[in-house]
């Protein structure tokens, strides 16, 4: 076994028990790739979450490429 033991038996390496990434980068706007069209994200989004174009309904897998964000149509 590796990692570090956590209180409650669990280790760091345990992919369920892993805390929240601290200073991962949020966006809060993107644009569509599809339609050009401006989508304002309230709630934020960061590297590899799902997100949706709330103009033409295409869905887009975020990814952080150097600093940049990437979107691949899903």
């Amino acid at each position: 076994m590796s990692g570090d033991q956590l209180p409650g038996g669990k280790y760091a390496d345990d992919e369920d028990e892993k805390p929240a990434q601290k200073g991962k980068k949020k966006f809060f706007e993107f644009e569509c790739p599809g339609c050009n069209a401006h989508n304002p994200w309230n709630d934020g989004f960061s590297n590899g979450d799902e997100i949706m174009c709330h103009y033409c309904g295409n869905s887009y897998l975020a990814r952080l490429i150097d600093e940049k964000l990437k979107l691949k149509e899903l």
